[in-house]
């Protein structure tokens, strides 16, 4: 019986177990463990949200979890309700529970077995995996670490992060309840961060009858999708060739969107055609020209490549409309928790302003540092020599399949990942198309590399299970 691992529970996990029934040779005995310690397994923290206005920033006709059958998420959609379009930006909850049910038709096939526990090491035992987690430990033959994002950074601004009234990861259970009942309805509420997250919280503290003042450095809300969803608009020029800095980068991109601009092509279209252009973009750039990406043009880009839902959009110009959400530009100098309230510090056109707020909410968005993820699991990973973390804290280094390098720069053929693990290889990693693609590409390669392993002989391990609590 060949083992597989399977590190995380959201959708890159979701993914991997479907793309392991689908490729995984049928005259080879194989059992799954995905390890997923969330109430509700197969979900993550994306789609493991309620709220009713939390929705997908993508189509319903776009979501599918098979890259060969693109209606696959909405004939799943249609079972519930019979009038869903394409092009609905449905709820998060719902395709959360699609990815739910898509692994419950798979687990048959793989033996599938969910540990509801996190996982706290992954030690290397000569040609296989001891995989530890609080129901004790399975050893296995390959293991794809399918963690998803990390918790957000905590801003240096924040002077006082275990006050009442700071939240320092909105998509925690209960977070935002929390604020509920120290807030009071007609409170204002700060939220540092502008993008998806931002707007997020938003909705959900203007529906509990707070008011919210945004605040970031740039001051931008996300751009807005438009239906029709428009045809990418693939760039006329090749990618230049040789090495790049942020400059030339830059200048690649404006010059495609006044391409597309001289065609009558609308900025989406154009934004959208550069999606497959963007891993190489970023490749062919030095480390220091991608920190100064990250730090410069980064923001504006995200801005116009992850939009808002319609709906979303309107519902957040009627909330500006109304006054109850005002977005600032400015630097956050401190914010310090006192008796009740949060006195925030704030410089905005060279003035420095001070605003009473009843709550803080750190909005700046996940991240894919290693060594921040819950439990020490990362930090493990990196001081085993197992893997590398990437320079800029963009997870961890890989191979062009999603293989992980270790430590003396030989590639694991044994221990993969993809999604946010692998933004510092393709910077673009974690949409809906880029996971179903990095799945099928591990898997195969997993496949490849383990069934040709399982022909030579090792030393016998204990069965799986062995020492775990039933």
């Amino acid at each position: 019986m060949t083992t597989v691992a399977v590190i995380g529970g959201g959708a890159a996990g979701a993914l991997t177990v479907v793309q392991l029934a689908r490729q995984w040779p049928r005259d080879v005995p194989l059992q799954v463990v995905m390890y997923d310690a969330s109430p509700r397994p197969a979900r993550g923290l994306a789609y493991s949200t309620t709220e009713p206005h939390h929705l997908l920033n993508v189509p319903a006709g776009r979501m599918s979890a098979h890259g060969d059958d693109a209606d696959h998420f909405l004939r799943w959609l249609r079972r519930r309700d019979e009038d869903v379009q394409p092009e609905d930006f449905v709820p998060r909850s719902s395709f959360g529970d699609y990815l739910a049910d898509t692994v419950a038709e798979c687990s048959s096939a793989i033996g599938l077995v969910v540990r509801r526990s996190r996982v706290d090491d992954v030690i290397r035992l000569g040609q296989r995996l001891r995989v530890v987690s609080g129901d004790g430990f399975d050893d296995v033959d390959a293991a794809v670490l399918a963690l998803g994002y990390a918790p957000p950074a905590r801003p240096s601004a924040v002077v006082s992060p275990e006050a009442e009234g700071y939240v320092a990861d909105p998509w925690l259970p209960d977070a935002l309840r929390r604020i509920e009942a120290t807030t009071c309805p007609g409170d204002t509420v700060l939220t540092v961060g502008c993008g998806l997250t931002g707007v997020d919280v938003a909705l959900s503290l203007a529906d509990r009858g707070r008011r919210v003042v945004a605040v970031s450095r740039n001051g931008l809300l996300p751009a807005r999708h438009r239906w029709p969803l428009p045809r990418p608009f693939a760039p006329r020029q090749p990618v230049p060739a040789g090495q790049l800095s942020v400059d030339d980068v830059e200048r690649f991109v404006v010059d495609h969107l006044a391409d597309a601009r001289q065609e009558g092509i609308g900025w989406r279209a154009a934004v959208d055609g550069l999606r497959p252009f963007t891993p190489v973009l970023w490749q062919r750039m030095t480390t220091e020209d991608r920190k100064a990406f990250l730090d410069g043009p980064a923001r504006r880009w995200e801005v116009l490549r992850h939009r808002m839902a319609p709906t979303v959009a309107a519902r957040i110009d009627k909330l500006l409309a109304d006054r109850l959400l005002t977005v600032i530009r400015c630097e956050v100098i401190s914010a310090v928790g006192e008796e009740r309230r949060w006195r925030v510090t704030i410089r905005r056109d060279g003035i420095v302003e001070t605003l009473s707020v009843a709550a803080v909410v750190n909005c700046t968005g996940p991240t894919c540092d290693i060594t921040r993820y819950p439990g020490g699991l990362g930090r493990r990973l990196v001081d085993r020599g197992l893997v590398v973390a990437d320079p800029l804290g963009l997870g961890i280094v890989t191979d062009d399949r999603g293989a992980v390098v270790d430590a003396d720069g030989r590639v694991d053929n044994a221990l993969f990942t993809l999604g946010a693990l692998r933004r510092g290889l393709r910077y673009e990693t974690t949409a809906m198309p880029e996971l179903r693609e990095q799945a099928e590409s591990a898997v195969q390669a997993l496949v490849a590399s383990v069934v040709l392993a399982a022909s030579a002989p090792y030393p016998a391990d204990p069965p799986l299970g062995v020492g775990l609590p039933r």
